[in-house]
């Protein structure tokens, strides 16, 4: 990564920057193998997962009530919310490959406390 000068040619593609809040690449100027996953991620899949995981919150919620398992009923919905915002982040980097929000929101379902519950339940 570098950074922008301001004596340097802003068309010169060894100038821009593509990670971080100040990059300023996008795909007109930059490719897509210069991004943080050198790939755009597939849009068709990530829907197909948010969809998944929506369908699994509506199962886990319906089966946590008719069972009075709360606690892990909480944990798998928490989970679940946990990885549609992190494909959410994915749909924005299919978008803008070299988006810092899309980037941070996809790896911060990684990072969560939200999936410490779900470690905790044996998972």
């Amino acid at each position: 990564m570098s950074t922008l000068h301001p004596d340097t040619n802003p068309n010169d593609p060894g100038h821009y920057v593509t990670y971080g809040p100040d990059k300023n690449c996008t795909l007109a100027v930059c490719p897509v193998t210069d991004s943080i996953y050198e790939y755009q991620p597939s849009l068709a899949a990530s829907s197909v997962f948010i969809a998944l995981f929506g369908i699994s919150l509506i199962i886990h919620l319906a089966q946590g009530i008719r069972y009075r398992t709360w606690t892990f009923m909480t944990a798998m919905l928490l989970g679940c919310v946990s990885e549609e915002i992190g494909y959410g982040g994915r749909i924005m980097l299919q978008q803008d490959p070299f988006s810092f929000n899309g980037f941070l929101i996809q790896i911060g379902k990684y990072y969560s406390p939200l999936k410490l519950p779900i470690g905790a339940s044996g998972y």
